[in-house]
């Protein structure tokens, strides 16, 4: 799927918005852990409740407050030094010239800018979520998603490729991190979308169909999984033909998954 155009960016907010954005990446990154547990990493030089306010990224934000959470979440000085950088740039915020508006109200409502402005930015980040999907790291890659996916729906429409390809890698990474019933649901909806938006034919409806095949194994149907892969090797053999790899990987899957049902029925009858 194409990428989306780039979307101009907002001068006044986005030194706030990159250090929010990386912060949260790095929040990530270290696992998630709480408000509490970052507390006490620093030491309790920084109570849990201002832990929140630093990880909201506030134009107030102090330094030495941030210093320490950004520590208790890496403690590499590299990244110290990255975000003290970052910092800076945050202070430009709140010094407009005599007469002109002051710092910004983080109460006002987002305009169609705004969103458009973090939803290109959160995008941006995909790549990062995928590196860390492809050297085993499923719950980060996935929580990244969440937070990914969360803000292109601010921005997209239910139907836009843009949000069904992130929802796919959701449901994707879900299961890979061990959820396997959310992610043969989060399949079972995308699949829904790819219908209605792209037909039976298309070749990424019949991709999610098997993604969606084999997450229904996992959940524990070995049955409900056959009877999908048969199904829908029939039409992968109709519209890409019987050498495509998805055609080949269909009847793979076919084959282990008739396997696996035989196996649990001979258990049943063991019983």
């Amino acid at each position: 799927m194409s990428e989306p155009a780039a979307i101009p960016r907002n001068d006044a907010t986005a030194p706030l918005d990159a250090l929010r954005q990386r912060l949260q990446l790095l929040h990530v990154t270290a696992g998630e852990p709480s408000t509490r547990t970052i507390s006490k990493r620093t030491k309790s030089e920084v109570s849990h409740t201002t832990v929140a306010q630093v990880l909201r990224v506030l134009p107030n934000l102090r330094w030495p407050q941030l210093e320490h959470v950004v520590k208790a979440l890496s403690g590499d000085a590299k990244t110290v030094s990255e975000f003290h950088r970052l910092w800076i740039k945050t202070r430009q915020i709140g010094r407009a010239p005599h007469g002109s508006t002051p710092d910004i109200d983080t109460r006002q409502e987002k305009t169609d800018s705004d969103r458009r402005n973090e939803a290109w930015r959160w995008h941006a980040l995909e790549p990062v979520a995928r590196e860390l999907a492809a050297t085993g790291h499923y719950r980060l890659a996935r929580a990244l998603q969440v937070q990914i996916h969360d803000a292109l729906t601010s921005h997209y429409t239910i139907d836009d490729p843009v949000l069904l390809r992130a929802r796919a890698l959701l449901a994707e990474w879900t299961g890979k991190a061990g959820n396997h019933i959310a992610a043969r649901n989060l399949f079972t909806s995308l699949l829904a979308a790819y219908l209605r938006v792209e037909g039976p034919d298309h070749p990424q409806t019949l991709d999610t169909r098997h993604s969606l095949a084999l997450w229904t194994g996992n959940a524990g149907d070995a049955k409900a999984a056959r009877d999908q892969f048969a199904a829908l090797l029939s039409d992968y053999l109709r519209v890409l033909g019987a050498e495509h790899p998805s055609t080949r990987s269909t009847q793979d899957n076919l084959a282990q998954w008739t396997e696996r049902d035989a196996l649990r029925v001979e258990g049943e009858q063991e019983d």
